[in-house]
Parts: C-alpha cells; structure tokens; sequence
C-alpha cells in the first residue's frame, strides 16, 4: 500500500498573511463504524439490482480520506471484492470520477491528475497544460513531492520526470522538473537575508526582464521552501503595492508571453494567498460557456479535509454568490449532489 498522506499541500502555503486557521468541510465522524459503512456499501451495490448512490455519497462524503482507507481495506477483507472496482462496475462519469477520487490516497489522486495533463496529447505545447502542472506541482514540498512521485511510478509504470521531460515543453519545463526532482530546501529556520535579497531582487528587475530561462528568477523558485517562497512573494507584492503597483497587473501589462504571463500570475498569487487563488481557480471553472469538471473534481477533492470551508468564504467575497449555488448550477444528477455533499451548506 502507498504512504498515506493526508494534507497534500501543506496548510503553509493555504494560511493568509493573517495566519488564519484553515479548515476543510470534512472532519474525521466521531463515531466512526467501518463495518456499518462496508455493509451499506455493498448493500447498496452488489447485493442489490441497481445502486443506491444516494448511500455511496452519504457515506464518502462525510468520511476523512483516512476513514475511507480503513473502509476500503475492510471490504475486501469482508467481501474479498475491491470497493474501487465495484464501484467502477456500478457507477460511471464524472460521478465515478470523484468517488475514485474520494477513494485514492491523496498522493494517488494527485499523481493521476498530473498523470492526465502530462500524458494529454490534445494539449501538447500549450500553456494551459504547463498552468495545470504548475497548479498542482509548485506548491509541493519535498515530502509531498516525494510520495507524489512514488504513487505516480506504481500506478503508471513510469516516472514522473520521464513523463515531463517527453511531454512538456516551453519556458516551464525547467521549473517543473526541478521541483518535482526535490531541489527545494526543506527547512523549519527561514533564512530572514536570503528572503530580502529575493525580494530586493525581484522589486528591483522590471517584470519583462524575470522571462525564463533565467537563472537567478529559476533559483528563487526552485531552491527554497514553499513557507520561504510565501514570505518572498508577500514581500514583493507589498513592496510595489507601496509604489502604486499591482504585481498581477504589472505581470500582465508586461512583454512577457502569455505562458509566462500566466505562470508568474499562478505562482504569486498561490504563494501569496491559496485560499483566494483557489477560490479563482474554481470560478474560472465555471464561468462562461462550459464547465472545467477536471478543474472543478481535483481543487474540491484535494482541498475538502484542508481549507474548502476557507475557499467558500473567499469565493462568496470575490463573485458574491455561493460556490454551493455555482456548483449547483453548473453540474446535475449525482456527480451534483456529490460535491454539494463535500461541499457542504
């Protein structure tokens, strides 16, 4: 069985510059009884015609990633039958997508998710497949990074810097293999003079000249802590904002291409608010013609025992509508009533 880690991207990199307290819309249930859970479950799948989904969602729903590892290896003890492939056999679409990604340990879930832009023909050479990696990958420290990479390599059979070096190309590909190989130093101590020599940096390069490649904007991003990048990028950001100046409209207004414009714009805003970033990220999803579902499925997944309730807040400042009534707007039938169910009121 894969190491399980339960916060994939740290509450670090989720915190706001008030160090609030981040919480997500699961919790571990008190009174916790997996052989109630495996029995409904299999009454409500293979020992019945038809299934009962609304069973399936009530109980994965509102159990912790850890509390749904338990179930798993009791259904199959009892049952000698994996739940993941009966409910592959009884469910399917996007549905079936969140319930397999309720049912992967976090490192697996995120390793398929990487998996499915970094293997994505379709998106080859296009920015939007280098901001999905940089989406999931930069805020990953060395430990996550680590089971990531093994997860990655026992479900696909091959590596994650293979798969990146073959497939992604652009100004990002440095980066993303640097960060994925572990380059960055993981250290509790934030080295205060290193911090300001980053900021003075980046204050004092006019924004076209941070394009990539450069070396000294490539070592910032990849030679130190998530925690270190945080206070860089809050220190810049406060910097200009003292001159007048916005860093995500400076990026913007510059010569940059648009990958890189994108890239810069990602990375500052994760390191410098996650909640409100994803919060964005779940919008963008949504908005105009369309819905994003692999977009919508991997930030509610991954961020539901973490910060969700957070991003919900967020959301509701930046569009003043719930992300429960986008989300019930945009999606139907279970695969709804699923992530209304993660969601939570």
């Amino acid at each position: 069985m894969l190491n399980k880690v339960k916060y994939i991207q740290r509450k670090n990199m989720a915190a706001k510059d008030t160090e609030q307290e981040t919480s997500g819309t699961i919790t571990p249930l008190e009174h916790f009884d997996k052989a109630e859970d495996v029995k409904a479950l299999y009454e409500a799948t293979v020992a019945r015609l038809g299934t009962a989904e609304d069973v399936i969602i009530n109980i994965l729903s509102k159990r912790t990633n850890s509390q749904r590892q338990d179930i798993i290896e009791a259904f199959v003890s009892t049952y000698d039958e994996e739940l993941l492939d009966v409910m592959k056999s009884e469910l399917s679409g996007d549905f079936l997508r969140v319930v397999v990604g309720l049912l992967d340990e976090p490192a697996v879930f995120l390793a398929k998710n990487i998996h499915s832009y970094a293997t994505d023909t379709s998106m080859y050479q296009t920015s939007d497949l280098a901001l999905r990696l940089i989406e999931i990958i930069f805020p990953l420290n060395y430990l996550e990074t680590s089971y990531v990479k093994e997860a990655y390599q026992q479900v696909f059979g091959s590596t994650l810097d293979a798969d990146i070096s073959l497939n992604v190309f652009g100004p990002w590909k440095t980066i993303l293999l640097n960060v994925e190989m572990g380059q960055r130093h993981e250290t509790t101590c934030i080295d205060s003079y290193k911090v300001d020599q980053d900021i003075q940096f980046l204050v004092e390069t006019p924004v076209d000249e941070w394009a990539l490649p450069n070396a000294r904007v490539e070592d910032i991003l990849i030679r130190d802590s998530v925690e270190h990048l945080r206070k860089v990028f809050k220190g810049v950001r406060e910097s200009m904002s003292e001159k007048g100046i916005d860093i995500i409209q400076a990026i913007n207004d510059s010569t940059l291409t648009t990958e890189q414009k994108d890239g810069f714009s990602a990375i500052v805003s994760m390191c410098t608010d996650y909640v409100r970033f994803n919060a964005t990220v779940l919008h963008k999803a949504m908005a105009g013609l369309g819905t994003d579902d692999d977009t919508l499925i991997r930030v509610i997944v991954a961020r539901c025992e973490i910060d969700l309730e957070n991003i919900k807040v967020e959301f509701r400042k930046l569009h003043g509508k719930s992300l429960r009534d986008w989300v019930s707007s945009d999606t139907s039938g279970n695969y709804r009533d699923i992530l209304l169910a993660i969601i939570g009121d």
